[in-house]
């Protein structure tokens, strides 16, 4: 897309932080009421559609390319909102390379706060804002336990109409294995259907879980535990009988290929890039 810096701005504001030992969140207060830490402010105004068909033009502008800029990524996810909400990216237009690069600091710094809680799970949500046409980021970060967290969809204060979140962020301690999804992180994913995105960090690999036009959106969130539930086992008994290596993974592409979900993992080196990963091969 070019340089766009004359259209696309960062703008981050310095929240005052607190810690209700209690209930253990760091909440970060919003200084003013205009925005939590902003992740990209779209400009000019005529970049923000004025009609359903304007947006879903663009959706199938940006979604036809192989390649999505981390601008291309942001227009798409906030064009889809703008629509309505549950409606996912096409299933028949599968991006081979993704750039995240907005989501990168928000990723390190929530790593720092796991490294100093020892090792926990950290997550934080990623909204839409229907009325600024950008993405926000959550005013809280969630600290959770060593092996779950649940993430927190608390809007901006007086903005609940306008925000939607669609992209949930969590951190799994440093493991082997760590950076895949665990099928409790697909069971909360696909049991909210408003979110999109699902990001996974163990502080050196990034996964990425995106819902498509494939993905049901009217399942019951208890029907949906259940079907994972048996995957898992499953796969964890023909693995086990059979000593197949790469358990995680291929748990992970199962589950994304029965619910229509897209997966990527970073590239080493590089991880703001997201490389597909096809979910039906061997």
């Amino acid at each position: 897309m070019g340089n766009n810096s004359s259209k696309y701005r960062n703008i981050l504001h310095k929240p005052k932080k607190t810690i209700n030992k209690k209930d253990p969140i760091i909440i970060d207060k919003f200084e003013d009421d205009i925005d939590t830490k902003l992740i990209q402010y779209i400009y000019p105004n005529q970049l923000v559609p004025h009609s359903r068909e304007d947006s879903e033009k663009r959706i199938q502008q940006y979604s036809e390319s192989s390649i999505w800029k981390w601008q291309e990524f942001t227009e798409i996810l906030t064009n889809l909102v703008y629509i309505a909400e549950n409606k996912y990216i096409p299933a028949a237009n599968i991006p081979k390379i993704i750039y995240i690069d907005g989501l990168i600091p928000i990723i390190t710094n929530l790593i720092r706060i796991s490294k100093g809680h020892n090792k926990v799970e950290i997550s934080r949500s990623i909204f839409v804002d229907r009325e600024r046409f950008c993405l926000i980021q959550s005013g809280r970060t969630k600290i959770g336990q060593d092996t779950s967290v649940n993430p927190d969809f608390t809007t901006e204060m007086g903005r609940d109409y306008y925000q939607t979140p669609i992209i949930t962020i969590h951190i799994h301690p440093l493991l082997q294995g760590s950076f895949h999804f665990s099928y409790v992180d697909y069971i909360s994913f696909l049991s909210v259907p408003k979110i999109f995105v699902m990001i996974v960090s163990n502080s050196e690999d990034i996964m990425m879980a995106i819902k498509t036009s494939a993905t049901p959106t009217n399942t019951d969130p208890e029907s949906i535990k259940k079907h994972i539930i048996s995957t898992k086992d499953d796969i964890s008994r023909i693995w086990n009988r059979l000593g197949i290596p790469q358990y995680e993974l291929n748990l992970n592409k199962t589950i994304c290929m029965e619910f229509g979900l897209i997966l990527y993992k970073s590239i080493k080196g590089n991880t703001n890039i997201m490389k597909h990963i096809n979910v039906v091969e061997a």
